[in-house]
């Protein structure tokens, strides 16, 4: 007998141009549903948006030993970044200052970020030349949130992104890393963002589709008889 879920599709935000007011309503969202006990998959959209779910995780006592699992080219560990602390570029700084943090995929940093990550002996970043699945997830405390930056994987496959970087991880990685991730801990949300579609280029938009697609899949299929 075929394996079968039902999922509900929440009317698009209207944000506006503010970023306090947008990550305010983003927030106050994503908390609704999770105090109804949902688990939410999130679409951005700029990477920022991370920041109103990590707001939302904060204020909920359901899961108060969480990780954050950042997938990603890009480390986002900048304190201020276009004169903004709530920019794609601030997103795991802000995310460190409330949770314990894991991040991977890693292959794009900047100087003030190594001395953020030496200052304070940051450990649990995977860079793309130590991407272990198993060492990954083995990383992560029992709840996870997982926010996957498309940029995560490599430009031949995904190049409709607005910062990609060469030297990714592929479909494969990507996969074996998120079946072990919901077959070992208890994701209790997500977010996938920063697509940016290019005009006639139709495998990207499809691949993402297909990520949400499995996102879903596992954790509502998984592990079942």
């Amino acid at each position: 007998m075929a394996k079968e879920f039902s999922c509900f599709t929440a009317e698009d935000l209207k944000l506006g141009k503010d970023s306090d007011s947008a990550l305010k309503i983003i927030s106050d969202s994503f908390r609704e549903l999770l105090e109804k006990e949902k688990f939410v998959l999130m679409l951005g959209g700029d990477h920022s948006v991370s920041i109103g779910a990590f707001d939302a995780l904060a204020k909920n006592t359901r899961h108060p030993e969480l990780t954050i699992l950042q997938l990603d080219a890009h480390a986002d560990l900048r304190d201020v970044y276009l004169d903004s602390k709530f920019s794609h570029a601030d997103v795991m700084r802000r995310a460190r200052e409330r949770f314990d943090c894991v991040q991977a995929g890693i292959r794009s940093i900047s100087r003030e970020e190594i001395d953020f990550i030496e200052k304070n002996k940051i450990k649990n970043i995977f860079f793309k030349t130590d991407f272990d699945a198993k060492k990954i997830v083995a990383s992560c405390k029992e709840n996870v949130y997982l926010t996957l930056d498309l940029d995560v994987l490599d430009p031949s496959i995904m190049p409709s992104t607005g910062t990609p970087v060469p030297n990714g991880i592929n479909y494969a990685q990507l996969f074996e890393l998120l079946e072990l991730l919901f077959e070992k801990k208890n994701v209790v949300s997500a977010d996938v963002v920063e697509l940016m579609p290019i005009k006639g280029l139709h495998a990207p938009d499809v691949l993402a589709a297909t990520i949400c697609y499995k996102i879903l899949a596992y954790k509502f299929l998984l592990g079942q008889k």
